[in-house]
Formats: structure tokens, C-alpha cells, sequence
């Protein structure tokens, strides 16, 4: 840290509160910019929706009011954030950076002395909303990745229910610029997209159903040539199922920022349990789509082993099978990190143990194809007799 960038105590204090899915730094702009630059750690804007929002809901100390008045930016809870943040010493509440910053670090169970609660449901709720906006930022961000490789049925837009995933992403889209651009949720804005939440979901189970039949496919095919035809469909069409489950997942983060703001118009007495509602509701959609990933991601194994029981016999078919698995993983694997599926089972589980098995096998092979030119030393001269000719 140069000696320009240097700040003392009497610049004034970082207060950090943290929740499940990031932290919350309020104090001067240019103490917590540098803060955060010197251990490398991105951060956006909480907004001036918050400072606004919160005289709506009422503080009940000077401190609080003097909190939200200041800077505001918002963290996302990674490894390196939340060593940032240990680094603090919660347990005091109160810790000293190594240039005498007074960092104030705060759980949001701890803000209540702060706040009334309809103020903490407030913050609990802007902490929501910018957790749920990052989310919407790393999907839109693995859609445009995935966008190349949709196949025909998207791109023409042959399913009924997949031509209805464009219409609903315009609708909430639309109301999503609006809100950004206005701050606030008009009952006009709301009454376009009110409805939306069923159709994305309707979308997402039927996305999740045609998973399941392509992984059924993979399960109850039995010669080379099914299994062949089975693994083909599926890489050809996983992507395109999987743009259809993020695409709905977005949606439904766009959604819960929208109805959190209406909420707050509304009902503020009731934000901070519609909050928790739509927390349990999302975590239980995404464990539906983990749960039926991992089904898919579990037939991969034994097909895996049924294709190389099959090798010697069918080695072209074998290679398209094996080729096709291998697609497959990757699009799996890139939906997860973008869903952040591994924070739930998905790294911890044994799903794709087959990568190992097959590493394992082909050493086997290749092992016993080496003792079998051990034992054939005939050949094995005439080959280099050749080489040399």
C-alpha cells in the first residue's frame, strides 16, 4: 500500500455486516476501496435504494443513521472474502487493521441494537437482493457461454414451453431494466411479471423431466449401437436443457428482487418473512435440479463400463460413446460452477468417480497389452525390423 493510499483511525470506520451470502461494508468510500484493493477483493455498489429504503422502515439510534448515510458496497461471500473477514475477528465485533483501521465486523443476527426490525428486515433484504443479483450476473454470464452450442430445438423454438422461456425472459427482463432505472416497483411493472414465477417454474420441471427421460435412455440401453444412439441424443441436447434450467433459475432470481421491492411498497411488516420464504423456496428449487443432475451424472459411470466392456468389439461406436460421456461432464460441470451447485453435495459427492475408473482401466489396458507383447517377442522383432527398414 503506497504511502498516498495510507489512511488513520481518524478517517473514519469500517463497518462490516456479514450474512450467508456476503458482507455489507459501510464508511468512507475511499477507506474501504482500499481496504478492499489491498487483498484483492471485488465489490459493487449497495445503492442509494438502500439509504432510502431504510429511513422508509425507521432506525432507532444515531449510529444507525450515521451507518447508513456513509458508502455503502457489497462483497460476496468467497474463501477469500470470508478469510477477509475472519481476519477481522468477529468474535469481538470490534478489530484493528495493520494501518489502524477500526473495522467493525457485525453477523446479521447482531444488528438488532442498530435497527428497529422492520429496519434490520430492510438491510436483510438489500443483502438478499444483491446476493440474488450476483447470481443473475454468473448465469447471464454461462448463458452467453452456452448460447453457441443450442441445438435446433431452442434455436428454432419447435417446444411450446421452450418458446414460453423467451417470453417470460423478455417480460422479467423488462421489469428488471425498469426497476434498476426507476428504483422502485410500480404496480403497473408488477402486473406484467406478476404471474411469471409459475410459468418458470413450469418450465423448470419440464426441462428437469426431459433430463430424467435422456438419462432413463442411458440406463436401459444395452448393445453398443442403443447405447451409442443414447449417449449421441444426450450430449447433442443436454445444453439445451441446461440453458432452459438456468434460464428459468434467472428468471426466478429476477423475480424475488422485483417482489422484494414490492414487498417493502407494500407490506414492510412482512418483509423480512417473505425474505425467508423466498430464500427456502429458491434453495429448494435448485436442490430439485441438483437432485436430478446427480441422477443423470450417476448413469454415467455404468454406462461408461458398459462402453468398455464393448470396446474390443465396437471400438468406433465405443469412441463416440465414450466422446459423448466426456461432453457431457464438461456441460455439467460448467452448469454447476455457474449454479454454484459444488456449495451444496455436488464436488463432495462420487457421482463421477467413473473419471477415476476409467483413468484405472485404460492403465489396466494398456498394462495388459504390454505383458501380451512380452509374450509374443516374434512380432514384436518384425516390427522393429520394419521401423529400421
Amino acid at each position: 500500500m503506497s504511502e498516498k493510499e495510507s489512511f488513520s483511525p481518524a478517517d473514519g470506520e469500517i463497518t462490516v455486516v456479514e450474512d450467508e451470502k456476503g458482507l455489507a461494508l459501510f464508511g468512507d468510500p475511499h477507506a474501504i476501496e482500499v481496504w478492499l484493493s489491498a487483498n484483492g477483493i471485488k465489490s459493487q455498489p449497495i445503492g442509494s435504494a438502500f439509504n432510502k429504503a431504510i429511513h422508509t422502515a425507521g432506525v432507532t439510534t444515531t449510529e444507525a443513521m450515521n451507518l447508513v448515510e456513509q458508502s455503502g458496497r457489497w462483497v460476496k461471500l468467497t474463501k477469500e472474502s470470508a478469510a477477509l473477514a475472519k481476519a477481522t475477528n468477529a468474535t469481538s465485533g470490534v478489530a484493528r487493521a495493520s494501518n489502524g483501521q477500526i473495522i467493525k465486523h457485525l453477523k446479521f443476527s447482531q444488528i438488532g441494537g442498530l435497527f428497529t426490525p422492520a429496519g434490520a428486515a430492510v438491510l436483510g433484504s438489500i443483502l438478499a437482493q444483491k446476493a440474488l443479483e450476483q447470481s443473475i450476473s454468473e448465469i447471464s454470464e454461462y448463458l452467453e457461454v452456452i448460447d453457441a452450442k443450442i441445438d435446433d430445438l431452442l434455436q428454432d423454438q419447435k417446444d411450446n414451453v421452450i418458446a414460453e422461456l423467451f417470453s417470460l425472459r423478455h417480460a422479467t427482463e423488462e421489469a428488471y431494466i425498469i426497476r434498476e432505472e426507476t428504483g422502485f416497483v410500480s404496480s403497473t411493472t408488477w402486473s406484467k411479471v406478476a404471474s411469471c414465477g409459475a410459468d418458470a417454474t413450469k418450465v423448470q420441471k419440464y426441462a428437469l423431466q426431459k433430463i430424467q427421460g435422456l438419462a432413463q435412455k442411458i440406463q436401459t440401453a444395452k448393445t453398443a449401437a442403443d447405447l451409442k444412439s443414447s449417449t449421441d441424443v444426450l450430449s447433442s441436447e443436454i445444453a439445451g436443457w441446461l440453458m432452459a434450467l438456468g434460464n428459468a433459475v434467472m428468471i426466478q432470481d429476477q423475480l424475488a428482487v422485483i417482489e422484494l421491492d414490492r414487498v417493502l411498497e407494500e407490506s414492510p411488516e412482512a418483509l423480512e418473512r417473505h425474505r425467508e420464504g423466498l430464500k427456502l423456496a429458491r434453495n429448494h428449487r435448485i436442490s430439485e435440479i441438483e437432485s436430478t443432475l446427480l441422477e443423470l451424472g450417476s448413469q454415467l459411470g455404468p454406462a461408461w463400463k458398459t462402453a468398455q466392456e464393448m470396446q474390443f468389439r465396437n471400438p468406433i461406436a465405443v469412441k463416440r460413446i465414450f466422446a459423448g460421456i466426456s461432453a457431457v461432464d464438461k456441460d455439467l460441470d460448467t452448469f454447476a460452477q455457474a449454479l454454484e451447485l459444488q456449495e451444496n453435495s455436488w464436488s463432495e459427492s462420487e457421482v463421477f468417480g467413473w473419471k477415476v475408473a476409467a483413468s484405472a482401466k485404460a492403465t489396466e489396458t494398456i498394462d495388459g497389452i504390454r505383458n501380451v507383447a512380452r509374450k509374443i517377442p516374434k512380432v514384436e522383432v518384425k516390427l522393429k525390423q520394419r521401423d529400421a527398414e
